[in-house]
């Protein structure tokens, strides 16, 4: 009997390994098909690609570190295509010339480039600030964030508790977020 129940523990301990293996495959394979969905920052905006992979954490700070690589090479790209849009200018800029539509989808691309750079530094400038502070309720298991300024009666506004540390963590990621974009 003592065997068999040892048997059936190891059967079991083997098939919750496996199941929970299939499940970390799954959710990854689903993070990174939501990642890829929001990492062109030419056809989703860096703003709208935050809003989307703040719903989970891991998504988010994969996004994050994905901006952090990428912005030296825009800070780079975008003055050369500049310099390009210069040059087509000068040469074609004639809306005569028929190559003129050169430097039309010049322009266009010079662009998206351009806004897609401003949101990354919009997006990661947010992702700096801290106004808020968490905090530990007393005789309640919850974290409450609260603004550091003060209101009109002297007291911190409270922007909601949460079971969790890391609750209260998104929703302020999520405050940041909101007022980068009142800010510009």
């Amino acid at each position: 009997m003592k065997l068999l129940l040892e048997n059936w523990r190891k059967y079991l301990d083997e098939e919750t390994k496996a199941m929970a293996e299939a499940i970390e495959i799954d959710l990854t394979k689903s993070i990174k098909k939501d990642f890829d969905k929001i990492a062109d920052y030419t056809s989703v905006p860096p703003e709208m690609g935050m809003a989307l992979a703040s719903s989970n954490p891991v998504l988010e700070k994969m996004y994050i570190e994905y901006l952090q690589e990428q912005k030296p090479h825009m800070d780079e790209l975008v003055p050369g295509l500049i310099e390009i849009l210069k040059k087509l200018k000068q040469r074609f800029g004639s809306p005569k010339h028929p190559d003129h539509h050169l430097v039309q989808q010049m322009s266009n691309t010079l662009a998206k480039f351009a806004a897609a750079q401003a949101g990354m530094e919009k997006v990661l400038a947010s992702h700096e600030q801290v106004d808020e502070d968490i905090e530990k309720t007393d005789g309640k298991e919850q974290w409450c964030l609260y603004s550091k300024k003060k209101g009109k009666d002297g007291k911190r506004k409270k922007l909601g508790c949460y079971r969790s540390r890391s609750g209260a963590e998104k929703r302020e990621k999520q405050v940041q977020y909101f007022k980068s974009l009142e800010e510009s």
